[in-house]
């Protein structure tokens, strides 16, 4: 009697183990959106006294991280000044913020314009480009999709620039390509 109690405590654990273990399975589809955007209507007014003009150019190679505005700065000197408006337009899926700004050099030394540089970014305080890491916080820009947001960069040589910090008939070109992230992302 006692093997036959042990054995129906024994399938009753087992029946109890696996209704307990019972797993639910649920199949689905999930579709995230497209973070894509692009630089668009890029305008340059450089100081009127200035020998050579500032150039911009957009390039768009199709996906957000190869947007990118080129600008080639020709005998710049002491005082010069151009300020650049464009706008960030959202073709993706889904709204995105702009959190920053990225230079990179494409000729001539992008550490000579560190140091010569302030960049003023949508009227607010000049930045020097030397501590131009990121927009601060209260400047993050959110672009629903399908919308656009104009942004205008003024920059600035430092008017107390000497030959030793700023070489004459020097040309600088570098790219300024947007950080943008999902607006959910931290």
């Amino acid at each position: 009697f006692l093997a036959l109690t042990l054995a129906v405590v024994l399938v009753l654990m087992g029946a109890g183990y696996a209704y307990w273990t019972e797993a639910i399975q649920i199949k689905g589809t999930v579709t995230t959106g497209e973070l894509d955007f692009a630089f668009s209507e890029a305008t340059v007014i450089s100081s009127p006294e200035h020998a050579k003009p500032v150039y911009v150019q957009v390039r768009d190679k199709g996906e957000g991280k190869d947007n990118m505005l080129r600008l080639k700065f020709e005998d710049i000197y002491p005082g010069a000044e151009a300020k650049i408006s464009f706008k960030v337009e959202n073709r993706g899926t889904m709204p995105l913020k702009v959190t920053g700004f990225e230079f990179k050099p494409i000729e001539g030394s992008i550490n000579v314009l560190k140091q010569n540089l302030k960049i003023t970014l949508n009227n607010n305080n000049p930045i020097d480009m030397a501590n131009y890491n990121e927009i601060p916080e209260n400047l993050t820009y959110l672009i629903e999709k399908g919308q656009s947001f104009p942004i205008s960069l003024k920059f600035e040589i430092d008017e107390n620039a000497d030959e030793t910090r700023l070489p004459e008939s020097k040309r600088f070109e570098f790219s300024i390509e947007a950080v943008a992230k999902q607006l959910n992302d931290i």
